[in-house]
């Protein structure tokens, strides 16, 4: 069991590569630590123009590949590997309109050859998805169109996420309703029923909404998904590792936080907030009740867990005030955020 149930509030969590390794007791914050600047947004990144770079000179290694093997021609090859080389280019210099002329081209070029049976269907669609990729994090936003609601992204290694929580809200439930079945919906600190009231709340227009784990799994939107845990783990490995990977994944400064180390940049642009939870497990001191907005950020992955032969958990990823990440599994009537990774 990784939670204690003492009278002084200790939540036990465990750090997690691909298996458990340690566990580490980490002191519970009040929610009252932080009066939250009403004011404060979190405000993304910019496009990370050397992430950007390394993504298409990968894809210009893919052309290379394909030439070596006499899949392209060399002049066919190096007519796409060239308009790659100039958009890096136009990366470095900031130049966004030649950026979109260049990737734009070399899609067109590349549909030419799946028309002409130089490339085949198949080849030549893994290449203009990562152009068309690359012009999708140039733009820099997202729009759910089953809402309106408007997400920032980011392109980290080769992974592109919503830089928000999920605020996709279809329904909302007091802390005291829930279930590792059906879906359910909340938001941090709303004990009742109405949409409206709920998404007029602070902490919603903030922080977003918190998931059970069922809900979690078909809340992204169309074209988006549920990060599985190996999915977080390529996310946290690009990061730095379990040890410092959280001081790049947070936002900085304390308009959220409660406090911050001095290591926190948010160098990935992935800007972690600490929407806190729902507490699920029923072991734990404050079960069915929300817990630890302003200090702790809890995400759900889309890969559940047999932990004690029952099916009634999942795994999650969970950032603190410290630089580190920690690999949770909790049970799945717990509600915590979610972000969403494209396809």
């Amino acid at each position: 069991m990784k939670k204690s149930e003492n009278s002084k509030g200790i939540i036990l969590v465990c750090m997690l590569g691909l298996t458990l390794t340690t566990c580490q007791k980490e002191e519970i914050l009040k929610d009252n630590q932080l009066i939250p600047d009403a004011n404060a947004k979190a405000a993304p990144a910019p496009v990370n123009a050397n992430a950007l770079s390394e993504y298409l000179s990968a894809l210009s290694d893919q052309i290379e590949a394909m030439v070596v093997d006499e899949t392209l021609n060399w002049g066919n090859g190096n007519s796409l590997i060239a308009k790659i080389t100039n958009t890096i280019k136009s990366i470095e210099k900031g130049n966004t309109p030649s950026i979109n002329g260049q990737l734009n081209a070399f899609i067109n070029e590349t549909e030419s050859y799946i028309d002409q049976n130089i490339l085949s269907s198949e080849q030549g669609e893994a290449l203009i998805d990562i152009a068309e990729n690359s012009i999708f994090v140039l733009e820099g936003k997202f729009v759910d169109s089953r809402d309106g609601h408007e997400y920032p992204v980011v392109l980290i290694g080769d992974q592109i996420w919503i830089t928000e929580n999920l605020a996709y809200l279809p329904d909302v439930s007091p802390s005291n309703f829930g279930s590792g079945i059906n879906p359910y919906y909340y938001v941090y600190g709303y004990q009742g029923t109405s949409l409206a009231e709920a998404k007029g709340t602070y902490n919603f227009k903030t922080y977003g909404a918190l998931y059970n784990w069922t809900s979690a799994k078909t809340s992204c939107p169309s074209g988006w998904h549920l990060p599985s845990y190996d999915e977080w783990t390529t996310l946290v490995n690009y990061s730095g590792g379990l040890n410092i990977a959280g001081a790049v994944l947070k936002e900085t400064g304390t308009s959220h936080w409660t406090s911050t180390n001095a290591a926190t940049t948010n160098s990935t642009g992935f800007t972690a907030l600490p929407g806190g939870f729902r507490v699920g497990d029923p072991f734990y001191p404050t079960y069915n009740s929300f817990a630890q907005i302003y200090g702790f950020g809890e995400w759900w992955s889309a890969t559940d867990d047999n932990i004690y032969n029952t099916n009634s958990y999942a795994h999650a990823l969970s950032l603190n005030v410290s630089s580190a990440v920690y690999r949770r599994i909790d049970n799945k009537s717990s509600g915590f955020s979610v972000r969403c990774l494209k396809d």
